[in-house]
């Protein structure tokens, strides 16, 4: 068997048919759909039995007790047969030549990691779509050990390390590397996680610009959405286990400037995501202390020299602003800045 799909499901009658079909339709067959319930209250359940029934293709693995995605996932990956692996979440679309494309390339370069393009689709509570993205692709690439390291930041500022689902995974190296998700993340960030352990062990990566995603973002279910203090913790675990690739990075001025800005990013990304979500229990002042803490970790140091400072000024305002006030440590101001630039530049759900 060629491919196994890893589907968790949990409560989502209403879109788990359409995520299925999207799958039993694409072009190449030679797969395995493993569907995970995890303990779903709904018809969800039901729903996966019934296409069990149907298809000899479609397994599924009903859980004793509720886990989370990440133990789902990781049960997925303990059944899977396949020589790769590719996931799907329950309300989610594969787009047709997913499959098809991605394992020729997949084969054709004996890739350990194939990473594609995503549409995202923002969508609210009564299924008014609002906003479309899609990944920004740069060509069709090749990298072999070293050589990712030359582009990550490339790779990463695209999107293509940020997900889990947009891309097909060598299954023998996933468990050489005893890669497995890490269920103490139960409110994202687990997707980097899993795809930055195994882009630092893989031999060969291939970035497809194309897209064959379809995720939705619904504002009243997605974890992303949702303030959590775990979530915090997450991010910083995932930055922790990026830390080895910045350090594989060419050690250059370009690479020193690329290292500021990813890390400026970590810090923006808590503060505007968590920090300044409306259910934050936080005080101001407990958030700044949190800023303070978070910017003094290994992992977020801003260490640079004025030609660094200065070029990160030309390129990348945003950054420049995060390192300065950090580093006069000037974490209410920093915090107070970025309401602003949310309130009125920032996700709307309305």
């Amino acid at each position: 068997m060629k491919i196994s799909i890893v589907m968790p499901v949990y409560n989502s009658e209403e879109y788990v048919g359409k995520a299925i079909d999207s799958i039993l339709a694409q072009s190449f067959q030679d797969f395995e759909l493993i569907l995970v319930d995890d303990c779903a209250t709904d018809g969800s359940p039901a729903i996966c039995d019934e296409y069990s029934a149907k298809d000899a293709r479609v397994r599924v693995h009903h859980s004793e007790q509720n886990g989370g995605i990440c133990k789902a996932r990781n049960k997925g990956m303990e059944l899977a047969r396949g020589e790769y692996i590719a996931f799907c979440d329950d309300d989610d679309d594969f787009l047709p030549g997913l499959l098809e494309e991605n394992i020729k390339l997949a084969e054709q370069y004996d890739a350990d990691m194939v990473k594609f393009g995503r549409r995202l689709i923002d969508v609210l509570k009564d299924d008014t779509v609002i906003r479309t993205k899609e990944t920004q692709g740069y060509g069709l690439h090749v990298y072999r050990d070293e050589e990712k390291y030359t582009e990550y930041y490339k790779i990463r500022s695209r999107g293509y390390m940020t997900n889990l689902w947009n891309g097909i995974y060598k299954l023998s190296t996933i468990r050489e590397n005893d890669i497995v998700f890490n269920e103490k993340m139960r409110y994202g960030s687990e997707d980097m996680d899993f795809s930055l352990r195994l882009f630092e062990v893989g031999s060969c990566i291939v970035i497809n610009p194309e897209t064959y995603y379809v995720h939705y973002r619904r504002d009243a279910s997605s974890t992303s959405r949702k303030f959590n203090r775990n979530k915090i913790a997450s991010i910083l675990k995932t930055a922790e286990h990026e830390m080895p690739i910045w350090e594989r990075m060419p050690d250059t001025r370009e690479s020193r400037i690329q290292r500021v800005q990813m890390a400026s990013d970590i810090l923006r990304n808590i503060i505007t995501i968590q920090l300044l979500h409306e259910n934050c229990p936080y005080s101001r002042r407990q958030k700044k202390q949190v800023v303070a803490r978070i910017a003094r970790m290994p992992q977020l140091s801003f260490g640079t020299d004025r030609a660094v400072n200065f070029e990160v000024f030309k390129r990348d305002k945003k950054s420049w602003a995060t390192i300065i006030l950090c580093k006069y440590r000037c974490y209410g101001l920093l915090i107070d800045l970025l309401k602003v630039y949310r309130k009125f530049f920032g996700d709307k759900w309305n």
